[in-house]
């Protein structure tokens, strides 16, 4: 099996920030698995996290096995972020209409709990 290891703060010094910086580094990988090392990486960008997710997942529809190592929290976090399907993410309170919030307490439980104030 061909391993390729794409350690990231070769390309980016230790941030990335763009999407098309991402898509340009990812869309030419030619081999059956590839690492992709964080090290030194200590921000990414919402937009070149999600981006970096969209071509992972377009790197594994081509049968290309892909890890990614030494993340560090942040940039693991935003990754994560990125994964959220963003057409569904404020439709999981499709019922409500009209509430009255009268605490803090009314909201948390509205927006965690999906229950509307009595």
């Amino acid at each position: 099996m061909k391993e390729q290891r794409l350690i990231l703060s070769e390309k980016f010094n230790n941030s990335i920030s763009t999407r098309i910086a991402v898509e340009n580094l990812l869309k030419n990988i030619k081999t059956d698995e590839l690492i992709i090392d964080f090290s030194d990486i200590s921000f990414i960008s919402s937009s070149a996290a999600h981006q970096m997710v969209i071509e992972i997942r377009l790197l594994e529809q081509r049968n290309i096995n892909v890890k990614c190592e030494n993340m560090n929290p942040d940039v693991s976090r935003m990754i994560e972020l990125s994964k959220t399907d963003r057409k569904n993410l404020f439709t999981t309170i499709p019922s409500i209409k009209h509430s009255i919030i009268n605490s803090n307490l009314d909201l948390s439980r509205l927006f965690l709990e999906g229950i509307q104030p009595d």
